[in-house]
């Protein structure tokens, strides 16, 4: 392990990245609206906008086509080109983000799940069965190249979602 520093005292929660080697890029997020993004081994802090807590990143290439960020209060933030914007997309917390074949999934308080397929659909929201606060969402696919996508949570929760649209 070798230290970096990072350029903000916030409280960082989560980290992902994308791309192989020299041209990998990782964006880490966390307490009052910070993230860095990380290039070359220098991180640069940029701030998402408000206050506003960030628990889960993910980002879709090395080209960074598509990074996501979501947080407190529902809070949905989308990187675009430069530029960070901040939706709400519920009430409750959101606490990690994840994507692949099935679109971008965000999952949160009270088993409440998000699907995202780009600007023109926005986010739907997603019947999961649960009522457990989802922490960890992973999406994949399957032998067949169809989506394949599970969450985690509170008390043992594990749900395979069939993301069947409310």
């Amino acid at each position: 392990m070798v230290p970096m520093e990072s350029g903000t005292g916030a409280d960082l929660r989560a980290i992902w990245g994308a791309g192989e080697a020299e041209a990998s890029v990782v964006y880490a997020v966390g307490l009052g609206g910070v993230a860095l993004r990380i290039t070359s081994n220098t991180p640069i802090v940029e701030n998402v906008g408000g206050e506003t807590d960030l628990f889960g990143v993910w980002v879709a290439d090395e080209e960074e086509s598509l990074v996501v960020a979501v947080g407190a209060s529902g809070a949905f933030a989308l990187r675009e080109d430069t530029r960070w914007h901040v939706y709400k997309i519920t009430l409750g917390d959101l606490h990690d983000v994840h994507g692949g074949a099935a679109g971008v999934i965000a999952v949160g308080e009270g088993g409440r799940a998000f699907t995202y397929e780009g600007p023109a659909d926005g986010w739907r929201p997603s019947w999961t069965g649960s009522e457990a606060t989802l922490r960890g969402v992973w999406v994949g696919e399957d032998g067949s190249g169809g989506p394949r996508v599970f969450a985690v949570g509170d008390g043992g929760t594990i749900l395979e979602l069939c993301l069947l649209y409310t």
